[in-house]
């Protein structure tokens, strides 16, 4: 028989706070045993299964994508045939070439 855990001792096997695996348990992350009758405030009482398929879903490995690995990216020169010119100085042109009645 399966032993079942207390709210707090789900808590404790994960490290986080009771009121972290009820919202987890709110979000559907968690599945429960309700012990108790009703459905208002239920008697949650978790499984080591429970647990486990909770740890094994949020089991992550950072890794880099590999088009972003610096080892994989290609070395270009870049050259552009463009001019920087600011705003304010292509507008006073413009202004400057238009004839004043």
């Amino acid at each position: 028989m399966a032993e079942l855990l207390t709210l707090r001792e789900a808590a404790q096997r994960l490290r986080i706070t009771p009121e972290q695996v009820a919202a987890l348990v709110r979000d559907g992350e968690i599945s429960y045993v309700n012990v108790g009758r009703g459905r208002k405030r239920p008697r949650m009482r978790f499984t080591n299964s429970d647990i486990e398929n909770f740890i094994e879903r949020r089991t992550r490995r950072d890794a880099r994508c590999p088009s972003t690995n610096l080892k994989n990216l290609p070395i270009t020169a870049l050259t552009f045939g463009s001019e920087v010119i600011g705003f304010m100085a292509r507008r006073n042109a413009r202004r400057g070439a238009k004839p004043k009645p």
